[in-house]
């Protein structure tokens, strides 16, 4: 079972994220993610943005924020970062 709730908040320039997922999983352990994110709009076509992330395995999860969940020793816990610029063309 997995659930999830998330909310994007526009103010001014800025959309603000923000959301928390919890997974249910017998075989492979339990986990609750955490993200909390931001678009700062430079205009119509390029925004900046950046996004952090935070995932807290029980004692028999292995889940990651990045796809080197592998390398992640049971019961870890993992976070990640994210800044960039977005331009469509």
């Amino acid at each position: 079972w997995n659930y999830m709730v998330g909310a994007t908040v526009p103010v001014g320039k800025v959309d603000i994220k923000g959301a928390i997922y919890y997974s249910d999983a017998d075989q492979a352990g339990d986990l609750w993610q955490y993200a909390i994110g931001a678009n700062y709009n430079l205009s119509k076509r390029t925004a900046l943005y950046g996004t952090w992330s935070s995932i807290n395995n029980d004692a028999g999860a292995r889940f990651a924020v990045s796809t080197q969940a592998s390398a992640l020793a049971a019961g870890s816990n993992s976070t990640g970062l994210q800044l960039g610029v977005r331009h469509t063309f």
